[in-house]
């Protein structure tokens, strides 16, 4: 069967999924603020090496200051911010 869509509409078609998958990402992000999330700590974080990586049971990336010892287990993390992809947290110590 020939394709009969013109390579200008399957751009324009691309674009506006990709602007409304960013929406979406960025209103599940933002929802996530001021939540208390569980993590499990994955690996040292990929720009501050004094922080570490984990994800949330959505699978959401969060950032949060820690060291090494954190990884493999699980921590709750208070959600303080969102990135276009990820979130940043800060760890609630329960001692």
């Amino acid at each position: 069967m020939p394709d009969d869509t013109t390579s200008e509409e399957k751009t324009r078609r691309i674009e506006e999924l990709i602007s409304l998958q960013t929406g979406h990402t960025r209103a599940a992000l933002e929802a996530q603020k001021g939540t208390v999330q569980r993590v499990l700590v994955e690996s040292v974080s990929e720009r501050d090496p004094a922080s570490v990586m984990g994800k949330t049971d959505r699978f959401f990336a969060v950032n949060f200051k820690g060291d090494t010892s954190l990884i493999g287990s699980f921590v709750d993390v208070r959600i303080t911010g969102a990135g276009r992809n990820t979130l940043r947290g800060e760890r609630i110590r329960r001692d």
